[in-house]
């Protein structure tokens, strides 16, 4: 990130972002879904970016998919907590997980280049990884009505 204008270090350093990256492939879907619960109650973002999430579906069908990201997102709305999902895709259809592709959040970041720092974008992982923001500032938790 830093390459395009956007230096993440300060933030890392002051535990206001973590990155948590996982292949798809280490674990199952269950498994996955796990790591994400436990990251998240250790962390206690206000933000989460899953990028991208289309690399699950190597992983199981696409209802077993959809069933584990519906999970994923009711947790996210009973945590209070925003989420960015970004997908891998080719025109109308999600690319084949064998298939080498840059996430749409990091296409959009390098097409913006130096921009993106004004702009307040936080930040990508790879492809076929997890990243997790955690607060700014500290605040209240919220419940997501919306």
């Amino acid at each position: 990130m830093r390459s395009i204008g956007i230096d993440l270090e300060p933030a890392v350093r002051r535990r206001l972002l973590r990155f948590h990256a996982s292949r798809p492939a280490t674990f199952g879907l269950e498994m996955h879904l796990v790591a994400i619960h436990k990251a998240v109650s250790e962390f206690k973002p206000r933000v989460v970016v899953i990028d991208p999430v289309s690399n699950f579906a190597a992983l199981g069908s696409p209802a077993e998919v959809k069933a584990m990201m519906t999970r994923v997102i009711d947790f996210f709305k009973m945590e209070g907590i925003t989420a960015l999902i970004t997908s891998l895709n080719q025109g109308d259809t999600v690319l084949e997980a064998t298939e080498v592709g840059v996430s749409s959040l990091m296409d959009n970041l390098a097409a913006a280049g130096g921009r993106a720092g004004r702009c307040g974008a936080q930040s990508a992982a790879p492809p076929g990884e997890i990243a997790r923001h955690g607060p700014l500032e500290p605040g209240p938790r919220v419940p997501a009505h919306r």
